[in-house]
C-alpha cells in the first residue's frame, strides 16, 4: 500500500520532511510518495517518489472560488483542498489503492496497511463531529474515487465559497453513505463520545475497529495529548485541550503508552484490555515527535501528564517566527498606504 503525502508551496516544513523520513524508515516495504508543486524546494530522500503536479484549470477556478483569505500560511485553506485534485491527478497516471496521510500524523510501526486492502469502500476516513471529516488518514481505492471526490469538491466550493476540506468531507458521506467506511476515532465505548455522536456512526466506526484491530486519530488524541498548534497563538502552545465540538472526549479515556509498539494505546479497564492506535495527529506540529529513536519519551511524556488540567507551554522559535511575519505585514500595508497616500 502507497503512503502518499501533499504539500504545496516554496518548501517542505520541517516536520514533514521528519515525517518522510519516519515512514522511509519504518516502512521500507512500502512506496512512499509527495505530491507537490513545481516549483517546491524537496530534500533529496533516497527511496522517495516524487509526483510533480501540474496546476490544472480546475486548480486555478478552485483558487479563485473560495473566500477565504489567501494570504494565511500560504494559501492553506485552498492547497488543503485543492491535495484531492491532485491526488486524482496521480492516481490517473498511478491507479493503485493509496492511504494520503497528512504532514503532521505519524503512523505507528504496526500500521494496519492490509486491512485497509481488504476494505470493500471507495473512500475511508475519521468523521470527527456532526459537520466535519478529516483526511488525516485518507484510504483511496481507485482513480474513480479519487475523481468522485475531487469533482465533488469542486461542485462543493461553487455552492459555498466559505467551506473547507473538512466539511467537504463530511458531504460527501452525507450525500455517497455507501461509498465511504467510517474510521474508528477512539474505543467503541458511547461514554467516551459526547452526547450528539449518532448511536450508527458509532456501529460503523465498530465495524471498522473490527477490520482494523485499533485506532485512527482524527483529529483529537494528538491534538489534546501534544497540544495544538502555537502558530495559533502566538507562540503559546494549549495542551489538554479538548475540541467541544468533536464527538470523542479524549479526557474519559484512559491513555497508556506502549513500550512494544513505542506508541500510545487506549487501555480498557473493564476488560482488562489494550486497543492499539495506530496513528497520531501531531496538531502542534512538536518536532520531537517525529524521530523515531527519540520519539518514545516524549510520548510517554504526553500520556504521563493526559489527565492533568489545561495547561500552557511557550514557544519561542514560534513566537519569533509569528512576530516577524506580523512586522512583515504590518510593513507592507504601512506602505500601501504611503504609496496611495
Amino acid at each position: 500500500m502507497k503512503i502518499v503525502f501533499a504539500h504545496f508551496g516554496k518548501r517542505l516544513p520541517e516536520h514533514l520532511l521528519l515525517n518522510i523520513s519516519r515512514c522511509l524508515s519504518l516502512f521500507p516495504s512500502n512506496q512512499i510518495v509527495l505530491i507537490t508543486n513545481r516549483d517546491c524546494k524537496v530534500k533529496d530522500f533516497e527511496n522517495l517518489e516524487i509526483y510533480r503536479y501540474t496546476e490544472s484549470d480546475d486548480w486555478h477556478d478552485l483558487d479563485k472560488g473560495l473566500a477565504h483569505p489567501k494570504d494565511f500560511r500560504e494559501n492553506f485553506w485552498f492547497t488543503s483542498i485543492a491535495r484531492f485534485l491532485a491526488i486524482e491527478s496521480y492516481m490517473e497516471e498511478y491507479p493503485e489503492a493509496l492511504i494520503h496521510v497528512e504532514s503532521d500524523v505519524i503512523l505507528a510501526r504496526d500500521f494496519p496497511f492490509a486491512s485497509f486492502s481488504n476494505f470493500d469502500c471507495d473512500l475511508a476516513y475519521p468523521i470527527v463531529s456532526l459537520t466535519q471529516g478529516i483526511a488525516s488518514t485518507l484510504y483511496v481505492r481507485s482513480f474513480m474515487a479519487a475523481q468522485k471526490l475531487a469533482n465533488f469538491s469542486l461542485e462543493q466550493v461553487k455552492r459555498d465559497p466559505s467551506t473547507t476540506d473538512m466539511i467537504i468531507l463530511r458531504n460527501f458521506f452525507e450525500a455517497f453513505p455507501n461509498l465511504v467506511r467510517i474510521l474508528p476515532i477512539g474505543p467503541i465505548k458511547l461514554n467516551c463520545y459526547r452526547t450528539f455522536l449518532d448511536d450508527n456512526l458509532l456501529c460503523q466506526m465498530g465495524r471498522s475497529f473490527e477490520l482494523l484491530g485499533g485506532i485512527i486519530d482524527g483529529d483529537d488524541i494528538g491534538y489534546y495529548t501534544y497540544g495544538v498548534d502555537p502558530r495559533n497563538s502566538r507562540g503559546i502552545k494549549i495542551i489538554r485541550k479538548g475540541i467541544g465540538s468533536n464527538y470523542l472526549d479524549v479526557s474519559k479515556t484512559e491513555l497508556i503508552y506502549s513500550e512494544s509498539r513505542n506508541f500510545l494505546n487506549f487501555w480498557d479497564s473493564n476488560l482488562n484490555f489494550s486497543i492499539p492506535i495506530f496513528s497520531l495527529h501531531i496538531h502542534s506540529k512538536d518536532l520531537k515527535l517525529f524521530p523515531v529513536p527519540k520519539s518514545s519519551k516524549y510520548l510517554k511524556s504526553g500520556v504521563r501528564r493526559y489527565l492533568e488540567k489545561e495547561s500552557y507551554e511557550f514557544v519561542p522559535r514560534i513566537f519569533l517566527v509569528s512576530l516577524i511575519a506580523a512586522l512583515k505585514r504590518r510593513l507592507v500595508l504601512a506602505y500601501e498606504e504611503i504609496k496611495n497616500a
